[in-house]
C-alpha cells in the first residue's frame, strides 16, 4: 500500500483480516488534559480524602452533651454502664421525651399558623447483642412507675364506673325487653324516653393511663390511640410495627395512613367495616430498636412503598458503629443512686405537664413555642443549607423525601429540649438550644445516608454502584463519561441520570470532576479521575 489514508484504502489493498489487526493493535489515545488539573496516573493518593465505600458509610457520633441537664448526664451513664454506643441512649432518650411532650407544645418558628409538633420517630439499627433491651428498659423505667401510680391511684373509681356501666346495661336490656312486649303505644315510648335517659346517665368508660405500648397489632394502635386522647407510643427494641409501616405484611395501609396523620397531627377519620376510628389530634411516637436485617431483606417493591408512602421520611435514623468484640465483659459501672432520682423526677415532671386550661372554642391546647430571634436566624440558616442542597446535582438530591422534613424536624427536637431543659413556654427557645438541635440533625444525615445505602432503595446509589463496578473492572486511574455511557447507554437513556450516579460518587470521595479536556476538534471530552486509595481497597 502506497500511501494508508484510512481503513477502507487498507481492506481494498489487503483484505478484512488486515483491518481486525490493525485494530486490535491500536491504542486508545488518553484524555488531554487542561493545564489545572495533572493527570491522574502517577497520583499517588495524598491530595485525596478517604473513600467512603458502600455499606461502610462511618457515622458519626450523637454525643450525649446535645441533651439538656441530666437527661445528657444519664444518657452519658448509660452508655457507659451498658458500653453502648451514645447514639443509642441520645435517640431513645429524644423517643422518652416526645411521649411525655406530646400534644402538649408545639413550635412555631415565625409565631403565625406554621407549627410542628413535638412528637419524634426514631430508630436505631443494632444487630442482637448490642443490648437495645437494657437501655430502653432503663430509659423507660419512670414512665411504667408513673403509669403504676395512676393505675392504683383509679382503680376504686374505675371499679365504681364499671359496676355501674353493667348495672346501666343489664337495667337497658330488661327495659328493651319490656318495650318490644308491650302492646301500647303510650307506654312503649315512655321506655324507649327511659332507656335514653339511662344511656345519657351511663358514664364512660374508664381505663388506666397508658403512655406507651410495644408489640401492638395495626388495629390494636388505632384503638389505643382512641381511648387514650389520641396520644399513644411504640417504644419496642422488636421490629414488628416497624415492618407493617414498611409495608412487608400486608394488611397494615390503614395504620400507616393513621400513623402518618399523626405524625403531623392532622384529624385522622377511619371507617373499615367494624372499625371506626375519630381522633380530632392524634400524636404518634416511635422508638424502635431493630436489626439492619429487616431492612436489607426487604423487596424492592416494599422498599419503594416504603419511601414513596412517605414513611421513611419521617424516621431520625440511627446506625451507630457495633461494640461487640470491644466490651470488657468484667467491667461493672453503677449509676449512681443520685443521677437515677434526678433522672426519674425530671421525667414525671415532663409526664404531669399539662397542655393550655386557657382555650377558646376551635383552638388548640398545645403551649405555642416561639424562637428568639437568634434562634430563628440559626434555624433559617440551617433549613436553608438544606433546601440548596436538594437541589439538581446537590449532594442531598437523592435523599429529597427524607431532607424535606428535616428542618421540621429540627423545630421539634429544639422543642423537646427546650421544655426538658427546664425551659418555660412563655419563654422563647434560644439559639444555643437550637444550636444543639441543628448539629443533631446535621449528625443525622450521615446516619440516613447510611441507611439509604443499606437498603439500596436510592436509585442514584444503584446507579452509583453499577457505575463503580465498571470502574473497578477498568482498573484505570481516570475514566471518559462518553466512554461509561457508551457501556451503559441501556440504563443511561438520558445523561443526567448518569450525572446524578456520578455525583453520588463524588460524595463518596470515591472519583473527582468532572474536568473538560483540550480534544482535537468538536466537543472537549469529560473525564473523572479515580481515588487511588479506592483501587487499593476495593469499595463494593
Amino acid at each position: 500500500m502506497t500511501k494508508k489514508t484510512d481503513y477502507n484504502d487498507l481492506a481494498k489493498e489487503a483484505g478484512a483480516e488486515a483491518v481486525r489487526k490493525s485494530v486490535e493493535a491500536a491504542k486508545p489515545a488518553a484524555p488531554v488534559h487542561t493545564s489545572a488539573q495533572p493527570s491522574a496516573a502517577a497520583d499517588d493518593g495524598k491530595r485525596w480524602d478517604e473513600p467512603l465505600p458502600f455499606n461502610q458509610i462511618e457515622t458519626p457520633e450523637l454525643p450525649p452533651e446535645l441533651l439538656p441537664g441530666v437527661f445528657c448526664e444519664y444518657a452519658d451513664a448509660l452508655s457507659e454502664a451498658l458500653q453502648t454506643p451514645p447514639t443509642m441512649a441520645v435517640l431513645f432518650t429524644l423517643a422518652v421525651l416526645s411521649l411525655a411532650l406530646q400534644r402538649k407544645f408545639k413550635v412555631s418558628p415565625f409565631g403565625d399558623d406554621y407549627s410542628e409538633p413535638v412528637c419524634v420517630w426514631t430508630v436505631i439499627l443494632a444487630d442482637s447483642g448490642e443490648r437495645k433491651s437494657a437501655l430502653i428498659q432503663r430509659l423507660l423505667k419512670p414512665v411504667l412507675l408513673k403509669e403504676a401510680k395512676l393505675a392504683d391511684q383509679m382503680r376504686p373509681e374505675i371499679v365504681e364506673r364499671d359496676t355501674l356501666r353493667k348495672i346501666s346495661q343489664r337495667r337497658a336490656e330488661k327495659l328493651q325487653a319490656d318495650a318490644a312486649k308491650e302492646d301500647s303505644a303510650v307506654r312503649r315510648g315512655e321506655i324507649v324516653r327511659e332507656i335514653t335517659e339511662l344511656a345519657e346517665q351511663t358514664p364512660e368508660e374508664l381505663r388506666p393511663p397508658r403512655f406507651f405500648t410495644g408489640d401492638v397489632t395495626p388495629e390494636r394502635l388505632q384503638s389505643m390511640l382512641v381511648e387514650h386522647d389520641g396520644r399513644m407510643a411504640v417504644m419496642s427494641d422488636e421490629g414488628g410495627i416497624f415492618a407493617v409501616l414498611a409495608g412487608l405484611y400486608s394488611g397494615g395501609e390503614s395504620v400507616v395512613d393513621v400513623a402518618l396523620q399523626a405524625y403531623s397531627g392532622s384529624p385522622v377519620r377511619v371507617d373499615r367495616g367494624s372499625r371506626t376510628a375519630v381522633i380530632d389530634r392524634p400524636a404518634l411516637t416511635f422508638g424502635l430498636g431493630m436489626q439492619p436485617g429487616l431492612l436489607q431483606d426487604m423487596a424492592p417493591a416494599a422498599k419503594r412503598k416504603f419511601r414513596s408512602s412517605g414513611t421513611f421520611a419521617r424516621f431520625f435514623f440511627g446506625l451507630p458503629g457495633s461494640r461487640i468484640g470491644k466490651r470488657d465483659m468484667g467491667r461493672r459501672v453503677t449509676i449512681a443512686a443520685d443521677l437515677e432520682g434526678r433522672y426519674r423526677g425530671e421525667v414525671l415532671r415532663l409526664l404531669e405537664l399539662e397542655p393550655r386550661a386557657d382555650v377558646a372554642d376551635g383552638e388548640d391546647d398545645e403551649h405555642t413555642l416561639l424562637l428568639s430571634d437568634a434562634a430563628r436566624d440559626l434555624w433559617v440558616t440551617f433549613a436553608q443549607k438544606i433546601e440548596n442542597e436538594q437541589a439538581e446535582g446537590g449532594p442531598l438530591e437523592s435523599m429529597r423525601d427524607w431532607c424535606a422534613k428535616l428542618p421540621g424536624g429540627a423545630l421539634r427536637v429544639a422543642g423537646l429540649l427546650h421544655v426538658a431543659g427546664h425551659g418555660k413556654a412563655a419563654e422563647p427557645i434560644s439559639d444555643e438550644t437550637m444550636k444543639c438541635a441543628v448539629g443533631l440533625c446535621l449528625r443525622l444525615i450521615r446516619h440516613a445516608q447510611a441507611v439509604f445505602d443499606l437498603i439500596g432503595a436510592d436509585p442514584a446509589t444503584d446507579d452509583a454502584r453499577l457505575c463503580w463496578r465498571w470502574i473497578e473492572r477498568r482498573g484505570e486511574p481516570e475514566f471518559l463519561r462518553s466512554e461509561l455511557h457508551r457501556a451503559h447507554h441501556t440504563r443511561f437513556d438520558k445523561i443526567d441520570r448518569l450525572i446524578a450516579a456520578l455525583e453520588t460518587l463524588k460524595t463518596r470521595n470515591l472519583i473527582a470532576g468532572p474536568y473538560k479536556g483540550t480534544g482535537t476538534g468538536g466537543r472537549p471530552p469529560i473525564y473523572y479521575q479515580v481515588n487511588p486509595l479506592a483501587m487499593k481497597k476495593g469499595c463494593e
